[in-house]
């Protein structure tokens, strides 16, 4: 197996007359990529930071810090890879936690200035990212070498990668690839896409990748990761909009669409004209649950099958998902399927939640996966799940969601679903609040349709009162112009939850 560091040196080495990456409306070749990642290898390796460095990222959907990436693992370095987005007093603290020996990041976050403070503690090597300066990669001024202080951990030889989750229901946790399984994940990946109806690398030049994930979610890795080890195209969008979606789609000859649940909803509520979107064959769906309604909708209005797929950053990428031939044969039957699990990359098992007894086909429990590719122990997610005859797994709820309001079970997929066909919501979130009396109460937030004007919150609880049963009415609504989420879009419970004061009952 050729590792990702050797695919990443190849795919550099095409040189400045093929095309990589496009930002704005600049394509920047091979070439270009290569140059800035052998300056920031000039800098570490000055600075005694050579293989096995743990090299820290604050990383943004922008070349040079794409280019960082690829350069850190081309040369056998470890990528410790932060969020730029949290606050700045925030990444400091985690930078500080990490005892990393370096950082890199982008000119506007080290102007943020607490940067500075934790690399000068740590004794550590900055150096600065500027998109399109004359001299896009420096030492940062005050930071300019690794002194090999005692405060920092420099060295973590055979790790390739170390990353946060996505933190959407509570802290982050902090996830280590080793080189062989990162090397896995983006061969995984890709040949999920594949399977998916995305056109193979064979076609490489005719179909570029788009990038608007971020790069620091398992997501946005991924993409860029297949981009910088199969040598290809990649257009890269620093954030989504629909609009700059489409016309990077159309570019790149887009075959198969990543589109989340929340970016569907978009392109349905704007009422995008269907010739806009013929280039597609299949829309591949997931990081958050998707309800029916949106997807048959799309699928109505657009003909491209919609086709979930399950993963995490716990488990480097997908684990099961809907291909394009079991879609053709099986969808009739299973379409309450988030798609099949593919066992030669991991194991999967239904528990129950108490004993953690595994439970026979079909029942209901906590879903456990094993996924080879990150080692051999079991992980217990938070999903309820089943697993059929087919190896297809349905997700029915997670055990953290479910709500219980004096004894009876609301489910907030099911609320949610409600709140969403009142005729200006365009999305609700709900959640379950502590209550003294009850024990829990459902709360939620919606936001309107595309165009539409606020709803108030009594005229969207009078809806619910008229859909659903009482102990399912949520005891409060806030109506926000937006709700808050994460940079993939993915709805922010942490963010949401501290939007509520204490909720009584009443």
């Amino acid at each position: 197996m050729m590792l990702i560091g050797e695919k990443i040196r190849q795919s550099l080495a095409q040189g400045p007359a093929v095309e990589a990456m496009k930002f704005g409306d600049r394509w920047l070749s091979w070439g270009d990529l290569a140059g800035m990642a052998a300056e920031i290898d000039r800098i570490l390796t000055a600075a005694g930071l050579g293989p096995g460095a743990r090299i820290g990222i604050a990383g943004r959907n922008r070349p040079s810090h794409f280019t960082a990436m690829f350069g850190l693992l081309a040369a056998g370095r470890a990528v410790i890879l932060l969020n730029p987005f949290i606050a700045p007093a925030r990444l400091a603290e985690q930078v500080a936690a990490l005892r990393l020996p370096a950082l890199i990041a982008d000119a506007e976050d080290w102007a943020a200035g607490a940067l500075d403070g934790v690399m000068a503690q740590l004794s550590g090597l900055g150096i600065v990212l500027e998109e399109g300066a004359a001299q896009p990669v420096t030492a940062r001024a005050g930071a300019e070498t690794w002194t090999h202080g005692p405060a920092t951990d420099a060295f973590a030889p055979g790790l390739a990668m170390e990353m946060f989750t996505s933190g959407t229901t509570g802290e982050p946790k902090r996830i280590a690839y080793s080189v062989e399984a990162l090397t896995q994940c983006i061969e995984g990946n890709a040949l999920w896409a594949e399977r998916m109806g995305e056109a193979p690398a064979s076609n490489a030049m005719e179909a570029a990748l788009i990038m608007y994930a971020p790069f620091v979610h398992i997501s946005g890795l991924c993409t860029s990761l297949q981009m910088a080890s199969e040598g290809r195209r990649l257009i890269c969008l620093e954030k989504f909009t629909p609009e700059g979606w489409l016309a990077a789609a159309r570019e790149a000859r887009l075959w198969m669409g990543p589109l989340p649940p929340a970016m569907l909803r978009m392109f349905m509520e704007l009422n995008v004209p269907p010739e806009d979107l013929s280039f597609l064959r299949s829309v591949r769906s997931g990081g958050a649950a998707l309800d029916a309604e949106t997807r048959d909708g799309f699928v109505a209005r657009y003909g491209a099958p919609v086709l979930p797929v399950y993963g995490a950053t716990e488990y480097g990428g997908p684990i099961a998902g809907w291909w394009l031939e079991d879609y053709r044969s099986l969808w009739a039957k299973k379409n309450t399927s988030t798609g099949r699990i593919d066992r030669k990359i991991a194991d999967a098992r239904v528990v129950d939640a108490t004993t953690g007894e595994e439970l026979p086909q079909g029942a209901q429990g906590v879903l456990e996966v094993k996924a080879y590719r990150m080692g051999p122990d079991w992980m217990r997610t938070t999903d309820i799940a089943s697993i059929d005859a087919d190896d297809f797994l349905y997700i029915h709820g997670r055990t953290d969601d479910a709500i219980n309001r004096g004894g009876f079970k609301v489910v907030p997929t099911v609320v949610e679903a409600e709140l969403r066909r009142h005729p200006l919501v365009g999305d609700a979130v709900v959640l379950g609040l502590d209550d003294a009396r009850l024990g829990q109460v459902p709360v939620a937030v919606v936001e309107p349709g595309a165009g539409q004007p606020l709803p108030t919150e009594a005229e969207v609880i009078e809806h619910a009162r008229d859909r659903l049963v009482r102990y399912q009415v949520p005891a409060r609504i806030i109506v926000l112009p937006q709700i808050p989420r994460t940079t993939i879009g993915k709805p922010n419970r942490v963010a949401i939850r501290a939007l509520f004061a204490p909720v009584s009952a009443g």
